[in-house]
């Protein structure tokens, strides 16, 4: 029989996916369905894809004094019932100001660091290691369901169709965290955990460039896909095997390490690229795997990289500035992209992520090599 902390993890780790989900799974067909909405411009469908970004960046520290001030189920409720009114606001959008409003209002329910914090509290100390990793690997699969799902459901329903479809995951939800069990909150004060503010640093930068280029990538692929010949209802023709041969590659190393998110930048370049030379369909389709072995390994791998760095009882707040470094980045991500669209092809969009991606795997690399060089060292002293 679960015990009351076991089935508070089960239920957070559900209201965790279907968060993601619900973010998430209008990636791929959102571009082409916001550029149709009445006053739209390339610009304002960037700031649309990622200004969730930005108010769930913001809110991230807000909701967490909030959540210790109060108490992380109130706060959990509180952000999934803005999550389901900025869906339902999505989903009525006829214009793109009215559609950029919802994507705020989407991104204020901004608990990714309340849950954490909620996990810390009612996890027993030797088990907190085990929980977060189930949290990471939830997160990234997550990720996989809601790039194949999305366009998907999308072809079926529509987009707006899409947008009820995340505010009735989101509802459900919510009636799941009216039954997490009460916790107390679990005191966090300067002295109490430790973690390597260096690698922490490293790690949010890391995840801040991925999702730029991530939100940068899906505002553009798919009006590029449109303009190689593939029509929009099929585009999940590509991203579904895409997404199904990384799954094969997605793996998290036991130790994590700069060198081999290096060497995933590095592909993520490579894969970003062979997407800016659309030669037809299965070249797309190998630039897409590509691009999605790189970006999951990455994805999973780095929340595994501030775990590691963190005692237990500092990884809610390690976390807490890692989601917030997270939905920044795909702010900045969606916004700059849509400038840049507004003045170029989809295609030569592309080429600055490349540059941005390759920035990032020779500082990882070397970032990788002095940590190797360091613990040899220590290992011969």
């Amino acid at each position: 029989m679960a015990t009351s902390w076991q089935r508070g993890i089960a239920i957070l780790t559900g209201i965790y996916v279907s968060r993601m989900l619900g973010l998430f799974m209008v990636f791929p067909v959102f571009s082409l369905y916001a550029s149709e909405l009445a006053g739209a411009n390339k610009t304002l469908v960037g700031v649309a894809l990622g200004i969730y970004g930005l108010s769930q960046g913001l809110l991230q520290l807000p909701c967490g004094w909030l959540s210790d001030r109060f108490g992380r189920k109130p706060v959990i409720a509180a952000g999934l019932l803005l999550f389901v009114a900025g869906s339902l606001l999505a989903a009525a959008a006829t214009t793109i100001t009215m559609m950029i409003a919802a994507r705020a209002v989407q991104g204020m329910g901004a608990i990714a660091a309340v849950t954490l914090a909620y996990a810390t509290d009612i996890t027993p100390g030797e088990k907190l290691g085990k929980v977060m990793a189930i949290l990471g690997g939830s997160i990234g699969m997550a990720f996989v369901l809601s790039l194949i799902i999305g366009p998907l459901v999308a072809a079926w329903i529509g987009v707006a169709g899409l947008f009820y479809l995340i505010a009735l995951i989101a509802g459900l939800a919510l009636v799941a965290s009216l039954r997490l069990p009460l916790v107390a909150t679990r005191p966090q004060t300067a002295a109490t955990g430790h973690y390597d503010k260096r690698q922490l640093i490293q790690a949010a930068a890391a995840i801040f460039f991925l999702h730029g280029v991530f939100t940068a990538t899906f505002l553009v692929l798919p009006p590029l896909l449109v303009d190689a010949g593939i029509a929009k209802a099929n585009h999940w023709w590509l991203y579904l095997p895409a997404n199904l041969v990384a799954l094969c590659f997605m793996r998290v190393k036991a130790t994590p390490h700069p060198l081999n998110f290096g060497i995933s930048y590095l592909l993520l370049a490579i894969g970003t690229g062979l997407l800016a030379m659309p030669f037809g369909m299965w070249w797309l389709l190998f630039a897409l795997s590509i691009y999605f072995i790189a970006f999951y390994r990455l994805e999973t791998g780095l929340p595994h990289w501030v775990a590691h760095i963190a005692s237990p009882d500092a990884r809610g707040r390690a976390m807490g500035l890692y989601s917030s470094a997270q939905f920044l980045g795909s702010f900045c991500g969606g916004a700059v992209a849509g400038r840049l669209w507004h003045d170029l092809p989809p295609a030569t969009v592309l080429l600055p992520l490349v540059a941005a991606c390759a920035c990032a795997a020779l500082l990882l690399l070397k970032i990788g090599k002095t940590t190797t060089l360091r613990a040899a060292t220590h290992s011969n002293s």
